[in-house]
């Protein structure tokens, strides 16, 4: 699904874009995803984790953007990648294509300007347009940011994950799985 380019006036001043990525993006957002994987722990993945090809991420683009069932939207300044989000159905089956999971990440030097809500309103609001009943994250248990930006917009936090990472040192972060119903 491709989402309409809105410029958005961030809190420093700079002007934002929030689009849909494109083909011409792909080596942007190859960069964006290994500079905010090395900027948190509330990551999924260390940076060395990202192995994808130019290509392989502009078959993705291509992809999500014909798609009825998937949102990819990101944040530019200029040509630089901020802030992206997405959502996808967690599977397509008759049991479970009512659901759909959402992702968000934001470059570090960005945090606190409201780019969150910004990515979380536009997915909300596209996850309804496809018909989605409920979204659901997974969040690591101590990022109270994003836990307080995800109960903001209505998630509410249906249980924990003990151990769902596990960090290079050896240690384990707990995970929170949060669900949005859009349709109460």
């Amino acid at each position: 699904m491709r989402i309409e380019e809105r410029k958005i006036l961030l809190k420093n001043g700079e002007m934002a874009i929030l689009r849909s990525p494109q083909k011409e993006d792909a080596q942007q957002m190859l960069d964006y995803m290994r500079a905010t994987s090395g900027e948190t722990d509330y990551m999924v993945r260390y940076p060395e984790e990202i192995s994808m090809t130019i290509e392989e991420e502009q078959e993705l683009i291509e992809r999500v953007e014909e798609s009825e069932d998937e949102v990819f939207t990101g944040l530019f300044v200029g040509d630089k990648m901020i802030g992206n989000a997405n959502i996808h159905m967690i599977l397509n089956r008759i049991r479970t294509r009512h659901r759909a999971s959402f992702g968000i990440s934001i470059r570090q030097e960005y945090w606190g300007m409201g780019l969150g809500s910004v990515l979380l309103e536009k997915c909300l609001e596209c996850a309804k347009q496809i018909g989605y009943e409920q979204v659901e994250l997974e969040v690591v248990s101590t990022n109270e940011r994003g836990i307080h930006l995800y109960e903001k917009y209505g998630f509410e936090n249906c249980g924990t994950v003990k151990h769902a990472q596990r960090m290079k040192d050896g240690t384990y972060q707990d995970e929170y799985l949060m669900i949005c119903f859009l349709q109460q």
